[in-house]
């Protein structure tokens, strides 16, 4: 199956994000939720923002403590709207599909922040998002420094990413608040599309995983592994033109790359293959 082209407006996305102009996270998560679900009305899923933004501000409105605000912001996302990790089927790619998080009311911890974030923006209270290991979080800040995790719906300690942070990367990670600065948008759909990738990777879904290489090198052309990964997917996909052009570009920049040798070797194997 050929991987589909990206559409033109997550072209114009990626260029701007290149450009390190300002984006919303919702227009971030929503230009690739049309790009991989063409027919998805993006506005229906600004709508359900817009009325979780007014139900969220009828709790907020008698509150003028910033971390209240905070605190009932997400126990209302939590409790009364029901937003849920979807620990039953993590690896649901729909879990990844704002228009999917906001009907089903459960995703994973990058979309589940998402919601947080843009309802918070709506209401006037500023959150960003952290790219945090392993487990995107989110952070209130302003008149008040809160840690969200929005997947159990909580707010987390420096112990508690601390501890985060050790069970991530090991025994020897030191925890320093630089760990909660914001994550750019670029980053947060880098970080998008790197889910969705592993995940149609586990499933064999090798030409949906391909479409999310060609996705995250036109929003960081500087990503030579996504080269590399996107030429083992056209291989597997029996594109072996493409996978032999892939191979060839990464090799013209891979240097003392440790994957060098071995794409090296695919690439020979697949010249007398085609030849």
């Amino acid at each position: 199956m050929q991987p589909r082209a990206p559409s033109e407006t997550f072209r114009d996305l990626a260029l701007r994000l290149r450009r390190d102009e300002d984006v919303s996270l919702e227009e971030v998560a929503l230009t690739l939720d049309a790009d991989q679900n063409p027919g998805i009305d993006p506005a229906l899923s600004r709508a359900l923002l817009d009325g979780l933004a007014e139900r969220a501000g009828s709790r907020l409105c008698s509150l003028r403590d910033p971390g209240g605000r905070v605190l009932t912001l997400v126990d209302f996302l939590h409790r009364e709207e029901r937003f849920r990790g979807n620990t039953e089927d993590y690896n649901d790619p729909g879990n990844s599909y704002l228009h999917q998080v906001l009907e089903r009311r459960t995703g994973i911890p990058i979309t589940l922040c998402i919601v947080t974030i843009e309802v918070g923006r709506r209401l006037g209270i500023p959150i960003h998002g952290v790219s945090f290991p392993r487990h995107f979080l989110a952070r209130a800040t302003g008149n008040v420094d809160l840690i969200i995790d929005a997947f159990a719906g909580r707010t987390l300690t420096d112990d508690d990413c601390a501890a985060r942070l050790e069970q991530a990367v090991g025994p020897d990670a030191v925890f320093d608040r630089r760990n909660l600065r914001a994550a750019t948008p670029r980053e947060v759909l880098l970080r998008m599309l790197g889910n969705l990738k592993h995940v149609h990777i586990a499933s064999q879904r090798y030409s949906q995983a391909a479409e999310c290489c060609e996705r995250m090198l036109l929003t960081a052309p500087e990503l030579l592994g996504e080269l590399r990964d996107r030429g083992i997917l056209h291989e597997r996909l029996e594109l072996y033109g493409a996978a032999i052009a892939d191979y060839e570009k990464f090799l013209d920049r891979a240097g003392a790359e440790p994957s060098a040798d071995t794409i090296r070797a695919r690439r020979d194997a697949l010249r007398q293959r085609v030849h």
